[in-house]
């Protein structure tokens, strides 16, 4: 499942990021839940997202049959971004027989 997570930039200005995409590659694997998405950047900015609030950001926290689990995810209200000198996304995921895994991915930092 780890190999199937990915984030990364959308609309960058600078080193900042004006959003993230997070998600899996592929759903053709156990079936499983997204309970949480942490985000912390490089100003020290941290947010964790619950399973709830994802799903109102558009997730799909239960993929199955080919169905994508990904979203984007905006910086806070009056922030100019991510900043992505050390952005770090982490999922918590809990799949079908109750084993709760971490995956965390590193994203790419802008070049100006």
């Amino acid at each position: 499942i780890s190999s199937n997570f990915v984030a990364g930039n959308v609309e960058t200005a600078g080193k900042y990021s004006k959003k993230l995409i997070v998600g899996f590659a592929g759903t053709d694997i156990t079936p499983f839940t997204l309970t949480k998405v942490s985000v912390s950047d490089g100003s020290n900015l941290s947010v964790s997202y619950s399973e709830e609030e994802l799903e109102t950001l558009g997730f799909n926290t239960n993929p199955s049959d080919g169905k994508k689990c990904n979203g984007y995810l905006m910086p806070q209200q009056g922030s100019i971004g991510w900043d992505t000198s050390n952005l770090l996304v982490t999922a918590t995921v809990r799949l079908q027989d109750g084993k709760v895994i971490t995956v965390t991915q590193k994203v790419t930092p802008v070049n100006n």
